[in-house]
């Protein structure tokens, strides 16, 4: 009896792995099994985002103002170009975060518009001590080695 519960918490272990696996993989759940999908899988769960980035720049936008809402500023650097990392509504956006810890993303809505590659990103946000706001951000994406990243923000 003791030998076979913890082969039951081996096999229950190994269940739920393949779950995760298969829950980061958009192609599998499709039915089609290969196993560089289970590479970016592995890869994914390792850095902590969903491997559907690589191919719906408006997922990424949206992991993208979920990372900025948790304060998680070290990851967003991924997703970001360096020239839109550098620039001021960047820093404006992360100091405001930053300095305001009671301020939280309500919503955030995606649009694409009819320039390629451009998202208008509408934002309510509200803090405990503070009026709710509402924002909007132009967001440039464009597909680096198969990732797709933010070029440019620009804040209207």
């Amino acid at each position: 009896m003791h030998k076979n519960r913890h082969f039951i918490y081996m096999l229950s272990c190994l269940v739920c792995m393949g779950v995760l696996l298969w829950s980061q993989s958009a192609v599998l759940r499709g039915g089609v099994a290969n196993l560089k999908d289970w590479g970016k899988a592995v890869t994914a769960l390792a850095q902590g985002q969903s491997a559907e980035t690589d191919a719906q720049p408006e997922v990424m936008l949206r992991a993208f103002w979920r990372q900025v809402d948790l304060r998680q500023m070290d990851s967003t650097k991924n997703m970001l170009a360096q020239e839109a990392y550098d620039s001021a509504e960047c820093r404006e956006l992360f100091g405001l975060f930053a300095e305001n810890p009671l301020i939280g993303i309500q919503s955030a809505t995606i649009v694409a518009t009819d320039v390629p590659n451009r998202y208008l990103v509408k934002m309510k946000w509200k803090s405990v001590i503070s009026d709710r706001e509402n924002r909007v951000y132009f967001c440039d994406v464009e597909n680096v080695g198969g990732i797709w990243v933010i070029s440019k923000i620009i804040k209207t």
